[in-house]
């Protein structure tokens, strides 16, 4: 990811931190001192797309995290975003066409 940096990693295996959720993180693509990249706390899911099994746990290990942080910091579903809002680029490529069932995972319903 070249010099792209984020606060955690979630695959189908777990999740790792990278960074402190302090630290700021250049994941955003909203220039250096962009809000995305100095006020969001970036997870990124490793998938590659195919909806095997790995990225369907892939993608609810990173939905339990997401909320997770969410009521850690006692912020409402409206805060989950994506890289798109910050930059416009089409990510997460996968996520993004089921958006909605993503934000059901992480709230639960």
């Amino acid at each position: 990811m070249n010099d792209v940096r984020v606060h955690y990693y979630v695959d189908d295996l777990g999740a790792w931190q990278n960074l402190l959720e302090t630290e700021v993180s250049w994941h955003a693509g909203d220039g250096g001192n962009g809000a995305g990249n100095t006020t969001s706390i970036a997870i990124e899911i490793i998938m590659d797309g195919n909806t095997t099994p790995e990225d369907i746990k892939a993608e609810d290990n990173g939905a339990r995290l997401a909320a997770c942080i969410l009521k850690r910091h006692g912020l409402d579903i409206s805060r989950l975003t994506t890289h798109k809002r910050w930059s416009g680029k089409n990510c997460p490529e996968v996520i993004l066409p089921h958006w909605d069932k993503f934000v059901a995972k992480v709230t639960g319903t």
